[in-house]
């Protein structure tokens, strides 16, 4: 969870487990609001001059080669999909996590969101690397039947 008090980018709470590794921090997160999802997410929910105000003190700069250091084109990429809308960050902040984060701001309290984050590459956590099992197809029937077997000419 993150929280913008005073244009200030804070982590409140973060969990981690065996299966999901914490976030690998390359940067401070209150002068990564331009990359970071969390940072977007509660920037996308200030004002403009909020928004100048937190650029003035923490100004953009490259940690990847994706990472958004204009600010016009930030904010257009802030406001592109309305208001409350998911932020992303495509190994903008980092290339060792992905990450998605929506907004929790209450009108009249301090901008505050939840951000999911994912390590980019398993190996580095476990020293194995993980294989997912592929999701089972969606059936509408409650017992599926297997597929008709095809028959000669």
């Amino acid at each position: 969870m993150g929280r913008s008090t005073d244009g200030e980018i804070d982590i409140l709470q973060s969990s981690h487990n065996s299966t999901a590794p914490p976030v690998r921090v390359k940067a401070p997160f209150p002068a990564t609001g331009h990359a970071s999802a969390v940072g977007k997410a509660l920037l996308a929910d200030l004002d403009f001059t909020a928004r100048m105000e937190h650029l003035a003190r923490y100004e953009p700069v490259p940690l990847t080669d994706r990472t958004i250091t204009n600010p016009r084109i930030l904010f257009d990429t802030l406001d592109r999909h309305g208001p409350n809308a998911a932020q992303f960050d495509v190994l903008e902040y980092s290339d060792l996590n992905v990450c998605a984060a929506y907004s929790l701001t209450l009108p009249g309290h301090d901008a505050t969101c939840v951000a999911p984050a994912l390590p980019t590459n398993t190996t580095a956590y476990s020293g194995q690397p993980q294989h997912s099992a592929k999701p089972p197809l969606a059936s509408s029937s409650p017992h599926p039947q297997p597929p008709p077997q095809a028959r000669p000419p």
